[in-house]
Order: structure tokens, then C-alpha cells, then sequence
């Protein structure tokens, strides 16, 4: 390698993957533009996004270059985009996200823009969910871009081919435990908590109310305990969470754990099924932690913590508390080197190293879950593996046309 010299851009993340995971600092060459760069032979690869460094877009870049030109297939990072709303409009945030939802869910009933409008497809995408007067949201939608693989085939195919990640987990046998990237702002120093809201009340409190599902037969109930016991260690600290931090509350039927979140019994609900019904009345939840149904992708269900949606910074504070588990394990990181996670301010400095306290007192998913459900529900060909290079399908649509007309 002592020819090889690549080229990425000034000011942006990709030097520092690349020489955390794959090469040392000298082989690497910030530069303002790294088309021509690479053009006059600069440097012999450049490194980017995928939308940035395809065949098309170097082409659009340095028109008159004749040289060979040749992009990888194997992804080294994580740039997912998605749609943003304000957190302070639950009904529009849901109804963007269930639109969305029904583009994914779409194209995994081969419903498409040409075959939308037949009687028996019509009928399953009318719903209720936020009143008549928006009964046919869904037929709308499909009506006016297709599903979303049509949508991709239309606007990036040509651009940056289809693979991986952006396909529908279907068959079941590949990973779904992916770890968003905490990107580099996780140490900037956030507002401390807000007075009265759920984390402070906790703080203040000096206890947790952790809701348990504790339906029988529920193989992944010891992981639902742990994750109370995650989520009390990085609002305190292993010791104080392991010495009374946590009071647990089981529920059998999860409609009472749902109510017990809406009339502020509970702060936070784990081992919670993911429903439509839950998400558009006031709940949110956190990454799934549990994938369940059979091999071949019918029957599924997700598992995740549930808290209520009017309270949006407990609600990412649960969320980044699971997606820690799989950040650390991602990293390799256990709860003997429970030192190696990342400090975080997001939330204030008194929680800085919340990410720590949670590896130490659960370790990462990969303990949690050989710990608690590999016994039961064996690991490997589910999608309760990590979804890693080389990265599998990782859509898996919450379909709102299970309701039908409701």
C-alpha cells in the first residue's frame, strides 16, 4: 500500500472512518475537490458517499477525463437519510411517518402505480387512522410516486444501483440490529434536563418505573428486564441502578402497559410489541430489540421500550439507550471495556458517561442476548444479528394496511 493515496473530502467525516477501522493517517489526503484530484493523478481513490463518487457524478466532475473509473460495492460507514418533522406534532409527525411506512409496505405487497387502483388492492390501502377525510392517504400516495421501489428505480438507480440496506428485509435470515451513527456532535454539552419533564422528574425521584410485558411464553422477557436495568444505569450509574435504581411493574396484557405510559403510572414500557394502533395514539418507541415471527417473514413482531410521545427528550433518551447496546457491540466493545464507549453531552454533563455506566451493568447486545434468550431462540439466521458489513436489507415496514379500513 505505500502507493496508494486517497483522496476525500476537506471537512467531512470520511478520513476519520477510514482511519479508525481500515488505513493509517498518511495514506489519507483531505482535499477541496476530489475529482480532480484524483483526474490529474494526485491520488490514485477518493472516498464518499455513494451519491457522491458514483461513475455518473465523477463524469458530471471532470467531463474530459478518458481514464479508467471504478466504484467498490462494499459500504465502510452509515449515512442514512430520512424524513424530519418537529417533535412538538405527534398526529403530523405519524402521519408522515405512516406515509412512508406505506411506500415500503407497498412494494411488499407488489402494489404498484400501475395496479393500485384494482378493487380488492384499493380497499386494503382505505384507513381510518387519522378520519375519514383522509381515508385514502395511502391510495394517494402510491397513486402520485409508486411504491418504494419504484420511487428508487426512478430517482437513483442510475445514480447509486440499488443494494443492501436499501432493500426489504423479507426473507427473515439476515440481520435487523443496526446502529444509527452517533456522528461526531454526541460530546457537544446539551441543556440539562428540563424541569419537570420525565428525566428530571426520575433524577429527582431517584428511581425508575420500568413497565414489563410479562405475557406467558414471551422468550424475550429477561432481555426486556435488562433493558430496564439499561436505561436506570445510564439515568444514574451501575452502582446506584444495581442497588434500587429500577421498580419494575409487570403487565400481561400490553394495553395496560400503553395506558400505565398515557396516564404517567410508568415512565417507560419494555418488552412492548410495535403496533400502528400504538404509534399514532401518543407512543413512541425505541429501536427494536427483538425481532420474532418465522424465518421466512410472516407473523413478525418487534419488540422495543415504549415511553410517550409528548415527551420528546425522555423518548431519545430511551431511544439512544437501546441503540447503545448495538453500538457496542458493532465496535466490540463489552462490559469488561465498558471505558472504550463514548462520552455524551446531549442530555447534560451529568450524564456524560451514561453510554459507559450502561456497557458496564448490561454489557452490549450481544451479552444481553446470549444472557437471556440464545438458549431459546437461537441467534444465528434471524434477524436478531447484527446487520453489518456486508450489509444486509435493513427496511422492515411497520404496515399499516394490516388495519384495512379501520
Amino acid at each position: 500500500c505505500s502507493k496508494l493515496k486517497i483522496c476525500v473530502c476537506s471537512g467531512c467525516t470520511h478520513k476519520d472512518i477510514l482511519e479508525r477501522d481500515f488505513f493509517p493517517s498518511d495514506r489519507l489526503f483531505p482535499t477541496i475537490d476530489r475529482y480532480q484530484s484524483f483526474a490529474n493523478g494526485y491520488c490514485n481513490v477518493i472516498a464518499g458517499e455513494r451519491n457522491q463518487i458514483s461513475p455518473k457524478v465523477f463524469q458530471s466532475k471532470v467531463p474530459n477525463y478518458d481514464g479508467t473509473y471504478e466504484t467498490g460495492r462494499n459500504l465502510f460507514s452509515k449515512e442514512p437519510l430520512a424524513l424530519v418533522t418537529r417533535d412538538d406534532d405527534h398526529e403530523w409527525s405519524e402521519f408522515c411517518n405512516m406515509i412512508l411506512q406505506s411506500l415500503i409496505s407497498a412494494e411488499t405487497y407488489n402494489i404498484t402505480k400501475d395496479n393500485y387502483a384494482a378493487a380488492d388492492t384499493t380497499a386494503l390501502l382505505k384507513t381510518k387512522l387519522f378520519g375519514e377525510r383522509f381515508e385514502d392517504m395511502f391510495v394517494n400516495a402510491i397513486q402520485a410516486v409508486g411504491n418504494y421501489g419504484e420511487i428508487y428505480a426512478r430517482n437513483l438507480q442510475e445514480l447509486v444501483p440499488r443494494q443492501g440496506l436499501d432493500y426489504i428485509n423479507t426473507r427473515g435470515d439476515t440481520g435487523l440490529i443496526y446502529s444509527f451513527p452517533f456522528g461526531g456532535g454526541v460530546s457537544n454539552v446539551g441543556p440539562a434536563p428540563m424541569e419537570n419533564r420525565t428525566l428530571d422528574a426520575i433524577v429527582k425521584r431517584e428511581h425508575l418505573m420500568c413497565g414489563i410485558h410479562n405475557a406467558t411464553n414471551q422468550v424475550w422477557n429477561g432481555m426486556s428486564l435488562d433493558f430496564c436495568q439499561a436505561v436506570s444505569a445510564g439515568i444514574f450509574n451501575g452502582s446506584l441502578a444495581a442497588a434500587g435504581g429500577v421498580e419494575l411493574v409487570e403487565f400481561h396484557d400490553i394495553e395496560d402497559g400503553f395506558a400505565g405510559l398515557l396516564n404517567g403510572t410508568l415512565d417507560v414500557l419494555s418488552g412492548a410489541t410495535i403496533t400502528v394502533e400504538a404509534s399514532v395514539t401518543g407512543i413512541s418507541f425505541s429501536p427494536p430489540y427483538f425481532y420474532i415471527g418465522d424465518r421466512s417473514g410472516d407473523s413478525s413482531s418487534s419488540i422495543a421500550m415504549a415511553t410517550r410521545y409528548s415527551d420528546s427528550e425522555w423518548s431519545s433518551f430511551v431511544y439512544w439507550v437501546v441503540s447503545s447496546t448495538f453500538y457496542a457491540e458493532e465496535n466490540r466493545i463489552d462490559s469488561d471495556a465498558s471505558n472504550s464507549m463514548p462520552e455524551v453531552n446531549l442530555f447534560g454533563t451529568y450524564f456524560s458517561s451514561m453510554f459507559q455506566n450502561i456497557i458496564e451493568s448490561v454489557g452490549n447486545y450481544g451479552q444481553i442476548y446470549e444472557r437471556n434468550v440464545e438458549t431459546l431462540y437461537p441467534r444465528n439466521g434471524t434477524r436478531n444479528m447484527l446487520n453489518q458489513i456486508p450489509f444486509g436489507p435493513q427496511h422492515f415496514p411497520l404496515s399499516p394496511f394490516e388495519l384495512g379500513g379501520e
